[in-house]
């Protein structure tokens, strides 16, 4: 039932809760593109404004029964939330603002109607693509065609050097034409790998803008993870979708000719080239890192992580101070530092509410998109990311609610 507002006539009145669920949805994508880093919240409190107008504009849109599927999920959080927000290790500010901050507002998606999640995704990704298109655009002409004006920022961690900020993109390092795509958020990294990951969530069909959009700017942003998320994608995708293998095989077949094509084109003997810098010298072989472009963590951090699993904090992780004292200003990521800083216990609380959100919400396609979140989380453990988290608990209920669909109009 809804809540009404009437005017003094009484002739109009206002569905209260479908406006909090409208504005919500938009909150959470703005929080979604937030949780990415864009220039313009550096240094700035946008997250916890946010996050708390997020949960805010949700509390009128509670239930008081919720199914039984909805529960479990709920239920399961519940571990990985007190692991993560280290209530043990760390003074209880930082640990609630943590969990108020970070984990609380992953809640509400779980809660979300069958049209809320699709409204979600659907404007999530068409804000994304826009950014991109945006940047795509003044990118192109300051590579290309003329130098624009710009101005230079400093990012809130000291670890990497001015950026040049064109507003409408940034530039972390620049090489000329051989500059790497980073639209506005901080790396080219994180644009490959969230463009790699929506583009499983719409489909892959470059029938639609968005995904020819996010095309361009994953493989501009020169992100050997996320080109290895596109192809691990992009072979889930049409192999757990097609009922013939070979049918399927063929639809992976196609794409991945045309990139090796483009990349022949660009190719010189000199090595002087995009897809030489890029991607063939990081998948050369290197004695202690595997390739040369296994380079999320240096060699000290991953002497101190094996010396991590070997102590008695292995299962809670480091404090705050401990790792301040430690890792200061040093850039590492990947699932060692998640283990580390949360402890192996978070972790597998991690993996036990991912585990229950696929058992709760089974379909081949949430299998898929669950083992591209997994391959994603080993390079860049961001999954709190709301870009990452309220897509994961949107994309599996809908692709269950598809199969369920599809069962019913074949019987």
């Amino acid at each position: 039932m809804q809540t009404a507002i009437k005017t003094h006539n009484g002739l109009t009145s206002i569905p209260i809760t479908g406006i909090c669920s409208n504005l919500s949805i938009a909150v959470a994508v703005g929080l979604a593109i937030v949780s990415l880093g864009p220039w313009f919240v550096w240094g700035r409190s946008f997250h916890v404004i946010f996050a708390a107008l997020f949960m805010m504009l949700r509390l009128p849109l509670i239930k008081r029964h919720y199914s039984r599927r909805e529960l479990w999920v709920l239920y399961s959080l519940v571990p990985f939330a007190f692991f993560y927000s280290k209530f043990v290790l760390d003074p209880l500010g930082q640990s609630l603002q943590r969990l108020l901050g970070l984990v609380m507002p992953i809640v509400f998606p779980i809660l979300f109607s069958h049209a809320e999640r699709q409204r979600f995704l659907r404007w999530l990704i068409n804000t994304f693509s826009i950014m991109l298109l945006v940047s795509i655009i003044g990118f192109a002409i300051r590579t290309f065609i003329v130098e624009l004006p710009h101005s230079e920022i400093i990012h809130p961690n000291p670890f990497y050097p001015p950026f040049k900020n064109y507003y409408f993109f940034t530039v972390l390092h620049d090489f000329g034409p051989l500059t790497r795509f980073t639209s506005m958020i901080t790396e080219p990294g994180h644009v490959g790998m969230t463009a790699a990951l929506l583009l499983f969530v719409n489909g892959y069909s470059w029938r639609k803008w968005q995904n020819v959009v996010m095309s361009i700017a994953m493989f501009w942003s020169m992100s050997l993870a996320g080109f290895v998320l596109f192809a691990l994608g992009l072979f889930l995708y049409f192999i757990l979708t097609r009922k013939s293998i070979i049918h399927g095989m063929i639809r992976v077949f196609i794409p991945l000719v045309a990139v090796i094509s483009i990349g022949i084109i660009f190719y010189s003997p000199d090595n002087n080239d995009i897809v030489s810098l890029y991607i063939l010298s990081r998948l050369t072989v290197d004695e202690n890192k595997g390739i040369s472009g296994n380079n999320r963590n240096t060699a000290s951090f991953n002497r101190e992580f094996d010396r991590f699993l070997e102590s008695d904090d292995m299962l809670q992780g480091l404090s705050s101070e401990q790792l301040k004292e430690k890792f200061s200003g040093t850039a590492n990521s990947s699932y060692k530092v998640f283990i580390m800083t949360y402890g192996m216990l978070s972790f597998l609380c991690l993996l036990l509410f991912m585990g229950v959100n696929l058992t709760s919400y089974p379909s081949k396609l949430g299998i898929g998109f669950t083992l591209l979140i997994l391959a994603s989380f080993v390079q860049r453990p961001y999954f709190l990311w709301e870009i990452q988290s309220f897509t994961y608990l949107c994309f599996l209920p809908l692709c269950h609610q598809a199969k369920l669909a599809l069962k019913g109009a074949k019987q």
